[in-house]
């Protein structure tokens, strides 16, 4: 059984769109172009079930068209309007941090740098500036760290950790 723990909410879906089972999305990031992810999954009556990619177009940089296998009409696809769509985290563990999620996705996410050690934990992002910055809650209060690839050196989903390598002086 599939649980929500194990999952990353990537989009929501749209409408149906066209004759032969298209039903258009939105998404987070690049996670559909990126992503090795052969299905997606969708809460149907309390239990997430997976459904195969059969093809998928990309009309934006965070809208498609996908088609299910085995849902080959408007009327079998229908059923999908308006519900979240979910991957797998496992098949999400290598991607760059700021190019699959949106950054409000790390919030409960262990901070650590390999230097330091553990800094804390992701309360909030900020993101008032055209910078985002990390608001993490520590043992002395709490430190903002810019949002940026260039620190990232490792991101684990399912343990919910960044590894940063922050330069000498930030924290």
């Amino acid at each position: 059984m599939i649980r929500i723990e194990e999952l990353v909410e990537v989009g929501r879906f749209g409408k149906p769109h066209g004759t032969r089972g298209e039903i258009a999305f939105t998404f987070t990031g690049e996670c559909f172009t990126e992503s090795v992810c052969p299905f997606f999954i969708c809460c149907i009556e309390g239990i997430f079930v997976p459904f195969m990619l059969k093809e998928s177009t990309f009309r934006s940089d965070n809208t498609g068209i996908v088609v299910v296998k085995g849902l080959d009409s408007s009327d079998k696809v229908r059923f999908l309007t308006g519900r979240m769509i979910y991957f797998h985290k496992k098949f999400l563990n290598h991607k760059p941090l700021d190019r699959l999620y949106n950054c409000d996705s790390f919030t409960g996410f262990t901070v650590i740098d390999e230097s330091y050690g553990e800094i804390g934990i992701i309360s909030a992002v900020d993101n008032r500036t055209i910078n985002n910055l990390f608001v993490i809650d520590t043992p002395i209060g709490e430190t903002l760290i810019p949002v940026t690839e260039d620190f990232i050196l490792s991101v684990d989903i399912l343990e919910k950790t960044l590894l940063l390598r922050l330069p000498d002086g930030m924290l």
